[in-house]
């Protein structure tokens, strides 16, 4: 295999290779880390009276009620939220908090965790101001459970009184980040060729795992998406409209907008189907849904064929890897 060649191929009829996608050009992995310190802890059965055999149970206790932490665990879940709707998903290649993040989509989505690191960083300084009172509130609800070494950067006088020290607070909330690509070492060329052919052989086969999954996936993704629609914009049985959210457009609109970005297999059926409910969309409200029934019942059909068709397309594919027909 030549420098220039595709990391994989599909051979045709005639015997020629077509390139397949590059994925390890089209795509990067996204490692994310989010450390925060965690609000619960296992307390101690032994100080709790029951007849119940204390082997079959366990207790976790609350370290402390904050509305600062809460802020801080919202907007960490906004941010896993954002990219999990951003990057391509392959559960079965990667361990959690690794993406398969499109390259035209990196500098957006560097941009969202630079923002991100800077608003953490201030709902950390509002938390460390904070965690004194907390951990003394703590300290005189949880009583005989109160334990000093729950509480890290914390010192508890013998008066009760708690100092802390609030930048080692603060940096127990931290957000890293790095983009890694996958392939086989080069420097296994140098050592071993056998070795290097072998884990390249892995990284293609990885690869082409990913790719079929990226496709499913973003094909279940807008299959769910155009299903849901078509429900909420068909009448129920009394023949009345059906009351919708405007997350039912705003989802579907995000998803269009996504998706050529997203498509890193150049699955050019489905990209037919997602220009289809594009142009069928464009410039729809929610407002426009609710009030105009003739093009409630136009989007509910058309997106029932389109639903149809991907159906007819899943079918299609399974019967042609199928290897027992």
């Amino acid at each position: 295999m030549t420098q220039n060649q595709p990391l994989w191929a599909a051979t045709a009829p005639n015997g020629a290779t077509t390139a397949e996608p590059r994925l390890d050009k089209a795509t990067v992995l996204l490692s994310l880390t989010i450390t925060s310190p965690g609000k619960r802890r296992k307390g101690r059965l032994d100080q709790i009276e029951t007849d119940a055999d204390r082997d079959m149970l366990s207790l976790s206790k609350e370290l402390f009620d904050s509305e600062e932490l809460k802020a801080i665990e919202t907007l960490n879940g906004q941010l896993r939220q954002w990219i999990y709707k951003k990057a391509l998903q392959v559960p079965s290649l990667f361990r959690a908090g690794v993406y398969v993040l499109p390259v035209a989509m990196v500098e957006d989505v560097d941009q969202r965790l630079q923002s991100h690191q800077v608003q953490l960083s201030d709902l950390a300084a509002l938390f460390a101001s904070a965690y004194p009172g907390l951990v003394a509130a703590a300290r005189a609800r949880l009583r005989s459970q109160f334990n000093p070494a729950d509480y890290p950067q914390a010192q508890i006088s013998p008066d009760g009184a708690v100092y802390v020290d609030q930048s080692a607070v603060q940096r127990l909330f931290r957000i890293e980040w790095r983009y890694v690509t996958l392939g086989a070492p080069d420097a296994l060329q140098g050592i071993s060729r056998d070795v290097w052919e072998r884990e390249k052989a892995k990284t293609a086969a990885a690869w082409r795992q990913a790719s079929d999954e990226i496709r499913d996936l973003l094909r279940a993704g807008f299959a769910e998406l155009v299903e849901h629609m078509a429900e909420r914009l068909t009448p129920g049985d009394d023949g009345k409209p059906k009351v919708f959210r405007d997350s039912l457009v705003a989802n579907m609109a995000e998803y269009l907008e996504t998706f050529p970005l997203r498509n890193v297999t150049n699955d050019s059926e489905l990209a037919g189907l997602v220009d289809q409910a594009r142009e069928m969309l464009q410039g729809v409200s929610p407002k426009d849904l609710r009030s105009n029934e003739a093009l409630r019942d136009a989007t509910a059909r058309n997106m029932a064929e389109i639903k149809a068709a991907l159906d007819a397309a899943a079918t299609t594919r399974t019967r042609r890897y199928d290897l027992t027909q």
